[in-house]
């Protein structure tokens, strides 16, 4: 039996297709339908660094 290929986008990169909600890392069209109505990721999903860096949260310290 052959085990699936597993690959990962970061968030920096990552897409959201509006269309049909597949996530890609290409802004230029969804690789599932090639629509090109995206929504890039990177802002909603590093809010809370993007929140320490406007000083509203501060930061946790890293686990040493």
């Amino acid at each position: 039996m052959k085990k699936a290929a597993q690959s990962h986008i970061l968030p920096s990169s990552a897409y959201l297709c509006q269309d049909c909600n597949a996530l890609g890392n290409n802004a230029v069209h969804c690789p599932a339908c090639a629509s090109e109505v995206l929504m890039g990721l990177a802002g909603v999903l590093n809010r809370m660094e993007k929140l320490a860096r406007s000083k509203l949260l501060p930061m946790a310290k890293p686990i040493a």
